[in-house]
């Protein structure tokens, strides 16, 4: 009798353990949903203020037209101002725009960390979604062969989410046109590919600066025999040109990522 009382005891003192780890297990999912809620309000808040920013005006003179100031004149076809971006964040350094999605976002790079703008918002503070960024692989000038953009696939459909859109034929055929912006320049891209594709490192795979190496690179991509694929086996892209690769996860595949590739008509 003392033994089962024992027993009883013993079983009542794990199921009382094992609910108090449950109700922390609990609790502690609940609280990081709420930090996460929390994140994703506030990168949106903090989004929302840099496209504020970014939008440069002029100041009118007194009969009214508009006065040009020393920046507008030097580009007069750049909408962004970037001076006032720098005052947030130093690492801004372009402005990416895909007409037909939300994607509507500044690009930094960290000069020390490739990895930070992963896991950073533009505000430097920790993030899920991150920020829209390249790699000290690329020059900020667009110069390269090939400049590559990451941004994560938010569920709520900020950042890069928007690229997956293009896995439509409809849409893709519909939306072809990428802008750049630059402190100096309106950069034109053409999309002439997306699709899902592995996770290698596109930049330290491939050497772009050798011709031989890019023509292949591109041969690889329209010869590719994907079903979720969207290539435009019409468009003319050969090494001599300048492609822009947008980069972003597959939801529940790690070991893919999904790219929307464009090549450079239009440099102002």
């Amino acid at each position: 009798m003392e033994k089962d009382t024992k027993r009883r005891s013993g079983k009542r003192k794990t199921l009382i353990v094992v609910l108090v780890v449950a109700l922390v297990v609990l609790a502690a999912a609940v609280v990081g949903i709420l930090v996460l809620s929390n994140w994703e309000q506030r990168d949106k808040e903090l989004n929302e203020q840099m496209q504020q920013i970014a939008q440069k005006t002029a100041e009118p003179t007194p009969s009214g037209e508009p006065e040009a100031t020393a920046s507008v004149s030097k580009a007069p076809d750049i909408p962004i101002d970037f001076a006032a971006l720098k005052t947030q964040n130093q690492d801004i350094y372009a402005w990416i725009t895909i007409p037909g999605t939300d994607i509507d976002y500044p690009v930094v790079q960290n000069p020390l960390d490739d990895s930070f703008y992963l896991t950073h918002n533009l505000a430097g503070q920790e993030s899920v979604e991150g920020s829209i960024y390249t790699e000290q692989f690329n020059s900020k000038d667009f110069t390269d062969p090939n400049t590559v953009i990451y941004g994560h696939n938010m569920k709520n459909g900020s950042m890069f989410a928007g690229l997956h859109q293009y896995e439509d034929k409809a849409f893709f055929d519909e939306n072809r046109e990428i802008i750049i912006y630059t402190p100096e320049e309106k950069l034109t891209y053409r999309i002439f590919a997306a699709y899902p594709s592995g996770n290698e490192h596109i930049m330290q795979s491939y050497d772009f600066n050798d011709a031989n190496v890019f023509a292949r690179y591109l041969a690889g991509i329209f010869n590719t025999r994907d079903m979720k694929a969207n290539i435009d086996g019409n468009m003319a892209v050969t090494e001599d040109n300048k492609i822009l690769t947008l980069s972003t996860c597959v939801k529940g595949q790690d070991e893919k990522r999904y790219l929307v590739q464009a090549v450079l008509e239009e440099d102002e």
